[in-house]
C-alpha cells in the first residue's frame, strides 16, 4: 500500500485523514479515530484495539467508531471480560463485523522475526493493512503503507513513520505461536501477540 497523503482534519473524534492508494491504483481515504477525544473511561484507557479495528473496517468501506466496535464485542465476541481486546480478538472482530475473512492472524514469538518482517512488507505491498501489537506499554497500531519509502504508522489520531524492520526487532510484543494458545481478550502477554494482515475491498 503507498499512502499518498496525510492530513489534519477539523474533527476532534477523527482528527487525520490518509490517502492510501492499492495496488490497482484505486484510492481509499482512511480516517484515523483518536481514543482520547472518547467519553468512555474504557475506550481512552484500553482502546487502542478498537481504534486499529476502526481503521481496518475502512478498507471494506465499514465506518464504526471504537465505541460502537466495543458495543459490537460485548454481544458477539466470546469471553468478553472487560479488557483490551487482544490483535488475534481483532482479527475475529473485523471478521465478524464484515461477514468476510478479510482478517489473518499471525505469531509473532521472538524467534520468527524475519518471516515475520516478509509477511508484513509482502502484505503491504499487496495492499493489505497490518494491526501489529507492541510491547512496553502493551498497545495496538496500524501499518498503513509506506510514504516516501517510510512506514507509516496510524495510532492515537495520527500518523508518525518507523521502519518495519525496526518495529520488528525493537517494538513487537513476543507471544505464544498456536492459535489455540490466544485469548480474545487480554489475560497476559504469551496470549496477546502477534500481528493481523487485512485485506481491503474491491
Amino acid at each position: 500500500m503507498i499512502v499518498k497523503k496525510v492530513a489534519k482534519t477539523t474533527n476532534k473524534k477523527w482528527p487525520v485523514k490518509a490517502v492510501l492508494q492499492k495496488p490497482d491504483k484505486k484510492t481509499v481515504i482512511i480516517k484515523i479515530p483518536d481514543k482520547k477525544q472518547s467519553k468512555s473511561v474504557f475506550v481512552r484507557s484500553h482502546g487502542c484495539s478498537l481504534e486499529a479495528i476502526s481503521v481496518a473496517l475502512q478498507l471494506q468501506g465499514i465506518r464504526k467508531t471504537p465505541e460502537q466496535i466495543r458495543e459490537w464485542c460485548r454481544t458477539h465476541l466470546a469471553g468478553y471480560n472487560g479488557s483490551k481486546v487482544t490483535v488475534f480478538g481483532a482479527a475475529k472482530v473485523i471478521n465478524g463485523i464484515t461477514g468476510k475473512k478479510v482478517a489473518v492472524w499471525h505469531s509473532n514469538t521472538g524467534k520468527n522475526n524475519k518471516k515475520v518482517r516478509q509477511n508484513i512488507n509482502r502484505a503491504l505491498k499487496q495492499g493489505k493493512v497490518v494491526l501489529f501489537e507492541q510491547k512496553d506499554p502493551i498497545h495496538t497500531v496500524v501499518f498503513l503503507g509506506h510514504k516516501n519509502k517510510k512506514l507509516q504508522i496510524a495510532t492515537y489520531g495520527g500518523v508518525h513513520n518507523g521502519t518495519v524492520a525496526g518495529q520488528v526487532s525493537k517494538k513487537a510484543l513476543h507471544g505464544k505461536a498456536g492459535a489455540a494458545q490466544q485469548h480474545n481478550y487480554f489475560c497476559g502477554s504469551s496470549g496477546a501477540a502477534g500481528y493481523v494482515t487485512v485485506k481491503g475491498g474491491s
